[in-house]
């Protein structure tokens, strides 16, 4: 009877493991974007409600069954300080390019790591030597200035 459901439970446990983790990123980037916001007294909507789908760009939440993309957003300066962290486009007026990128190097890892290639599937051990082996900074797709 146990033995049956340990594996549906094992693999919720990995699920929560990795949702925890993409949840704490966005949180993070979160509280960057209200620093660099500071005492800004007006909020303008369609700026933020640009923030949050950068942000759900950033956040790699298909990263073991997807390949490297690549997509490209026009924003003003002030989203694009937030998003890139550089506090000097806050006042720049012209229409900023950001790319949002995972290339083929972070996929090949994360395949090799997480062990989307063999049969065994999604592990708790593959997880942990993921992150050891640096994998927290792949969980994040890449962004420039283009």
């Amino acid at each position: 009877f146990y033995i049956n459901y340990f594996p549906t439970i094992y693999s919720k446990i990995c699920d929560w493991l990795l949702i925890s983790i993409m949840k704490a990123l966005q949180e993070k980037l979160a509280i960057s974007a209200l620093n660099l916001v500071g005492n800004k007294k007006e909020v303008n909507h369609s700026e933020f409600n640009l923030l949050i789908q950068i942000t759900e760009l950033i956040i790699c939440k298909d990263i073991i069954i997807s390949g490297e993309f690549s997509t490209d957003i026009e924003c003003t300066g002030n989203i694009a300080a937030i998003v890139l962290n550089q506090p000097s486009l806050l006042n720049v007026r012209d229409i900023q390019k950001l790319t949002i990128y995972r290339p083929k190097e972070i996929v090949d890892y994360c395949n090799y790591h997480l062990g989307s290639n063999s049969n065994s599937g999604l592990s708790l051990s593959n997880i942990c030597r993921f992150l050891e082996h640096g994998g927290l900074y792949r969980l994040k797709n890449l962004i420039k200035l283009s």
